[in-house]
């Protein structure tokens, strides 16, 4: 299982590469159940992503979802 410190560091060294493909619009981490992974948010019609089920020991998991854009920080 991943800790939310690996998970946290898996995103901090993939997230440039990973966000240079076109089809992905965000990368994130999320617990799911007692583990970490990182989230690997995709738009529609994304097809034919090559990820791999794990990074660096961290499930991957491919969300789903319209395109978004980050908003500001929430207090």
């Amino acid at each position: 299982m991943a800790s939310q410190e690996a998970a946290a560091e898996v995103k901090r060294r993939h997230s440039s590469e990973l966000m240079a493909n076109p089809d992905i619009h965000g990368v994130g981490t999320a617990r799911r159940g007692d583990d970490w992974v990182l989230e690997v948010h995709v738009g529609p019609g994304a097809t034919g992503l090559d990820l791999p089920a794990e990074l660096d020991g961290v499930p991957v998991h491919i969300v789903g979802d319209a395109p978004f854009r980050a908003g500001p920080a929430q207090a």
